[in-house]
């Protein structure tokens, strides 16, 4: 059974290499999350500082989709609805990001599937990078998807509990860097959207100006004109 899974896990993983960042994998799941759990997903910031409590995994493999109406619906639908960002590029620190899409070989094309490896790892997005899709009716839940991986080799990386504990405590300290960067980026462009705002009112207060002198300097013309038109009456009168 060990040996099957892990073929199958290397050939999930090839086939989602393969075809790389696919986007937003969705799965439907029926009940509640743990009280506990819930409390840190909602208040998680960054993966700096915190434990591997907050980590979701399964021993099998986890079948998603990218079809909205099969992750939603009557068969595969539940009152949750996880969301794993299956978009970013696969990083250097040993994890896969991605998913096998499926639908080719199986007997349910209709699903849309899409397989994560056994072991997959789910770790919570930050509060700041979250983009619900305010589904009616739906709990929803952010996800980034590990999966460890040996690059080299093109299999997946088996580890024993230290060498995990060892990876993903890099993987944290890089992904700490990446939101730091982020918030860096968007607080630069923050600052850019400000300024911007700061020209276009200028540029207005310029432009208004520009029609209030425009204007003044026309009833000016006006009133010349009126006490011209008023010495030719007086002119000709005469």
């Amino acid at each position: 059974w060990y040996q099957r899974r892990v073929h199958g896990d290397c050939a999930v993983g090839k086939l989602a290499r393969r075809f790389g960042p696919i986007g937003t994998l969705l799965r439907g799941v029926r009940g509640n999350m743990d009280p506990t759990w819930d409390n840190v997903y909602q208040n998680y910031n960054g993966v700096a500082g915190q434990g591997v409590d907050y980590l979701i995994s399964d021993k099998g493999f986890v079948s998603t989709t990218d079809d909205i109406s099969v992750a939603t619906g009557g068969t595969f639908g539940g009152n949750i609805l996880m969301m794993m960002d299956a978009s970013i590029p696969d990083i250097s620190k040993g994890f896969l990001r991605s998913g096998a899409p499926v639908r080719k070989f199986s007997q349910y094309p209709e699903e849309a599937e899409i397989l994560l490896p056994s072991n997959a790892i789910l770790c919570p997005s930050p509060i700041h990078n979250r983009h619900p899709l305010h589904v009616k009716g739906k709990e929803e839940y952010e996800f980034i998807i590990m999966y460890p991986w040996d690059f080299k080799k093109n299999v997946p990386l088996l580890l024993n509990q230290s060498q995990f504990n060892e990876m993903m405590e890099t993987t944290r300290r890089w992904v700490a860097e990446q939101e730091a960067k982020i918030q860096e980026e968007t607080k630069r462009l923050e600052e850019e959207r400000r300024k911007a705002q700061l020209l276009q009112q200028i540029a207005t207060h310029i432009r208004l100006n520009s029609v209030n002198e425009e204007e003044e300097r026309l009833s000016i013309i006006d009133e010349q004109q009126d006490e011209f038109d008023q010495l030719i009456k007086a002119y000709r009168s005469k």
